[in-house]
């Protein structure tokens, strides 16, 4: 061990000393780098959290669209069947109202040709009346 002398020995100790702070920085830059990654993991969490959040949200207003757009369906198809009733009831009362004007046509043609032919005899007493009662003239 005569190799062995405090020359080596500082040397050695040297050696060991700058491995030593190597190691520190080392440590002290993997340490850094952890927060950072720890850092970075934690705004992952709560941009996840927001974005879940949001989407818990639009499901939510999706939901009572859903409910809004059903309402609406089940409404429109009330209003169509009201529509129909109408129309239906429209329909019934043309018919009444035209089969009464056709009834009303009938009677007016029955009683236009019942009185349009007066008789011989109706034209000389219409003369005699009005002759002896001015004033009912021109009835």
């Amino acid at each position: 061990m005569t190799w062995l002398t405090s020359t080596v020995l500082q040397y050695v100790a040297g050696a060991l000393l700058l491995l030593c702070i190597g190691l520190g920085v080392r440590g002290c830059t993997a340490a850094s780098v952890r927060d950072a990654a720890i850092a970075e993991r934690d705004a992952a969490i709560t941009t996840v959290a927001a974005w879940r959040g949001k989407a818990e949200g639009c499901a939510a207003a999706n939901a009572a669209y859903d409910a809004v757009f059903e309402q609406q369906r089940q409404e429109q198809a009330a209003a169509e069947v009201r529509a129909a009733e109408a129309a239906r009831a429209a329909a019934a009362a043309v018919a009444a109202a035209t089969a009464d004007a056709a009834k009303a046509q009938r009677e007016r043609d029955d009683f236009a040709k019942r009185y349009a032919a007066k008789p011989a005899g109706c034209t000389a007493a219409l003369q005699a009346l009005d002759a002896a009662c001015p004033l009912l003239k021109g009835y």
